[in-house]
């Protein structure tokens, strides 16, 4: 059976198969702060994992065999979270950072809303556990390891400590306890435990999966032929004194710049024809959150996602590795203020890396690496380092002057990114 490719992001209108594959940059939170800004945190087995179609958009539908419930106003037994994303045909889509469910294991679950009613999984990856028993019959929260992809940050934007990766349920129990001793639970009644659509008849198209997991592989065919990729900025609702246009035109450049790579990219200017996670319409953005996609307080956990739209209609082989086209690639960044957004150095870094991911780029081992996970800081801005050029030059080989990439004629040593046309490539998270 597959493992289905899901993720954030619309899917194709065209008559090709399109899947998208995207980043996300997260600000690390303390356990104590993720108990307290969950709706609800529940115990339960997956019991089913369903991808719909609807109106050109996606979405899975997780159902859960609540079995306890350390906060919120759920109740036991079945609960369906609805994450945008998932794979209905040749159709898919797929946010980095998105959280893992497989049927018939048993998850530990933060879950917020995106404001239409549903339950989501708050924080990505970062609110799904898996559950693990000790020798001494302790009952542990192993966190899903769905983070590639995904940039993490302290508060201050700078490099976070590694995320907690093991915690002891009964320490989530207890502060979930300790919390509403102090403050009342509010009342969720404008989230429903069963979205009010999953529960009515449908008769579009839909497919049922054993996991929620991603799979991607995919590069730009344009430099294959000499073109250039264009890029277009929204500022609408950009929150901040710095140029929008001028970080991304920044970004695009270092990219397109690299001695040995094929790539180029270029900025066409201010484009407010659409933002966010819209259907597939060839236009390549940077964009404000505009459809409360980004399931966020604020600037709390997640401060942008990118990727792309790509095709498994149309293959190329590129150093041994068989790529799908991409079609065209977004990043979204939040729509609250964030402290990140008014400094233009690490602005131009986030959109940087978000940019990497874009062109087919995992992370990076290397420390120093702009397609490192997590954000230096430390004045680069808009720039890559030698792994990232490395990357780039492993995707994308041929001569500077652009073009004829097609395949490739040299054999570059893989460097320390991961993607899928790296097997060796090592994932950091």
């Amino acid at each position: 059976m597959r493992k289905v490719v899901l993720f954030f992001a619309l899917v194709s209108v065209m008559a090709l198969a399109a899947i998208s594959a995207a980043a996300t940059t997260v600000v690390s939170i303390t356990a104590d702060e993720q108990v307290a800004s969950a709706r609800a945190i529940c115990i339960g087995r997956c019991t089913r994992i369903e991808s719909r179609k609807i109106n050109g958009t996606i979405y899975t539908y997780i159902t859960l065999d609540v079995r306890e419930v350390i906060k919120g106003r759920v109740t036991l037994g079945d609960l369906v979270i609805k994450q945008t994303g998932g794979e209905v045909g040749d159709d898919g889509q797929w946010i980095y950072g998105s959280p893992r469910f497989d049927v018939g294991r048993d998850a530990l679950v933060f879950l917020g809303s995106n404001g239409d009613g549903a339950y989501v999984v708050d924080g990505l990856f970062m609110g799904n556990f898996s559950l693990e028993t000790d020798s001494a019959g302790r009952q542990w929260a192993m966190r899903d390891d769905g983070g590639e992809g995904s940039l993490v940050l302290d508060k201050s934007g700078h490099r976070a400590e590694p995320l907690r990766q093991r915690i002891e349920v009964n320490e989530i129990r207890a502060l979930a306890t300790q919390q509403a001793s102090k403050a009342p639970l509010t009342v969720d009644d404008d989230v429903l435990q069963i979205p009010a659509e999953y529960g009515r008849p449908f008769e579009g198209e839909s497919e049922t999966w054993p996991s929620y997991v991603l799979f991607n592989t995919c590069r730009w065919f344009e430099p294959d032929s000499g073109a250039v990729v264009t890029w277009y900025s929204n500022s609408t609702n950009f929150d901040s004194d710095e140029s929008l246009g001028a970080a991304l035109t920044d970004a695009l450049a270092a990219w397109s710049t690299i001695d040995g790579c094929t790539l180029r990219m270029v900025n066409g200017g201010e484009d407010t024809t659409g933002c966010g996670w819209a259907p597939l319409d060839h236009v390549s953005r940077v964009s404000i959150d505009c459809r409360n996609e980004i399931a966020s307080q604020g600037c709390r956990s997640i401060i942008a996602i990118g990727g792309a739209h790509y095709t498994t209609r149309e293959t190329v082989v590129v150093n041994g590795t068989t790529f799908r086209r991409i079609l065209e690639g977004d990043v979204v960044l939040n729509d609250g203020y964030c402290d990140l957004f008014q400094n233009p150095l690490p602005l131009r870094e986030i959109i940087t890396h978000e940019l990497g991911h874009n062109i087919g780029l995992g992370h990076s081992a290397d420390s120093t690496a702009t397609m490192a996970p997590f954000v230096h800081n430390d004045g680069r801005g808009a720039m890559v380092k030698p792994d990232d050029i490395a990357g780039a030059q492993f995707i994308y080989p041929g001569s500077s002057g652009g073009g004829g990439g097609g395949g490739g004629e040299t054999d570059p040593d893989p460097p320390s990114i991961a993607t899928t046309s790296l097997p060796q490539g090592t994932v950091g998270v």
